[in-house]
Order: C-alpha cells, then sequence, then structure tokens
C-alpha cells in the first residue's frame, strides 16, 4: 500500500477483505468520555472501569483503554452489553456523567 497525494491529502487503497476484517474486529468496541467539571480529581482508568461495572451490571467483561481528554475506547465481551449501553448513551457516575 503506497500512499498517494491528491491535492492536500494523502491517500492509500486498503483491500476490501482487510477493510471488512478491521471493521468485524471493532464490532466490540464503543468510545465514550467522562465529562468532569474543571478542578475534578480525574478517576484511574481502574477506579473508572470498577464504577462503570457497577453502573452498567454488565453480564460480561468490559476493557478500558484510555484515550486522552476523558476519553475511552470500551471493549465489551458481550454484545448484548455494549448494545444495551450504547442505547442510552448518558450514565451518571456522581458526581460526573459519562456519555457514549
Amino acid at each position: 500500500m503506497k500512499p498517494t497525494k491528491q491535492g492536500d491529502f494523502y491517500m492509500i487503497n486498503i483491500d476490501d477483505d482487510i477493510y471488512q476484517q478491521g471493521v468485524a474486529d471493532l464490532q466490540d468496541y464503543l468510545i465514550g468520555r467522562i465529562m468532569m467539571s474543571q478542578g475534578d480529581k480525574p478517576y484511574s482508568t481502574f477506579e473508572l472501569g470498577r464504577k462503570l461495572h457497577e453502573v452498567w451490571n454488565v453480564n460480561g467483561t468490559l476493557e478500558l483503554i484510555p484515550l486522552n481528554r476523558g476519553y475511552y475506547t470500551i471493549r465489551f465481551s458481550l454484545m448484548e452489553d455494549r448494545d444495551r449501553i450504547f442505547k442510552r448513551r448518558h450514565w451518571l457516575l456522581q458526581p460526573r456523567a459519562f456519555r457514549m
């Protein structure tokens, strides 16, 4: 895959099979953000994972991957948990909120 330049952008062609495998690999993931006020002490990844596991009452497991600025990638072992949590989108973690 050699990049090509088109205007101000670089592009690469990705084989459709590789693209579809990447899409399948990400089906268990969501991205969420912890909403905090200025001056709030941030949760550790472990602490946030524990709180979300309690509030979400997941049947399977979840894995939190910190990104930046309060964003996290969340991997669910069960699609049922992921779908149920995604439908609600906004979760209160007193005194903070977590949004999908």
